[in-house]
């Protein structure tokens, strides 16, 4: 059992932990099915799972604990074994980071289906993504923190870490 994915439950959850423990995180672990979750998120009333050996995101209702749907399969960079842990949830879309094909995917929160995706020769093995105010943050293997508009417009490099971080304008 991922423990991670048991510290997530236990902070979204009303349950008490042990009556969490007997039902909410056992009925999701193992009715659900996840082969392997490697990253989630939720908006309060659903749990986002990204699963990288389906190279798909699953949807999962958190206050039946239902498995609603899983995307199609998003084809996450270059081949097998692709391990993608970063999403965020910003108003209808899911942001997926896809770290070897460079890029962010966007989908839609509800039905899971691909809106479109975005790249930038700046993004490099993304590692981490936030949205907030109609921004998208990502995060790059190389230490850069990028700022894109919510459509995938690149705006500027925030950060970019070397030996000393420093700000760049």
């Amino acid at each position: 059992m991922c423990t991670c994915m048991l510290l997530l439950l236990l902070s979204v959850s009303t349950h008490p932990p042990d009556r969490l423990l007997s039902t909410f995180a056992a009925d999701i672990l193992l009715s659900a099915k996840l082969r392997d979750p490697r990253g989630m998120t939720t908006d309060g009333d659903f749990l986002y799972v990204i699963e990288p050996l389906q190279e798909s995101v699953t949807l999962i209702r958190l206050d039946d604990r239902e498995r609603v749907r899983t995307s199609p399969t998003l084809g996450f960079g270059a081949g097998p074994g692709v391990i993608t842990r970063a999403c965020t949830v910003a108003g209808s879309s899911l942001f997926v980071c896809d770290p070897y094909g460079n890029r962010v995917h966007i989908l839609d929160k509800t039905t899971l289906a691909h809106a479109h995706d975005f790249g930038h020769p700046r993004i490099d093995r993304p590692t981490s993504v936030a949205a907030a105010a109609g921004k998208v943050f990502v995060g790059n293997r190389g230490g850069a923190l990028l700022l894109f508009e919510a459509d995938g417009t690149f705006v500027r490099v925030l950060l970019q870490c070397e030996r000393d971080v420093r700000a760049l304008a």
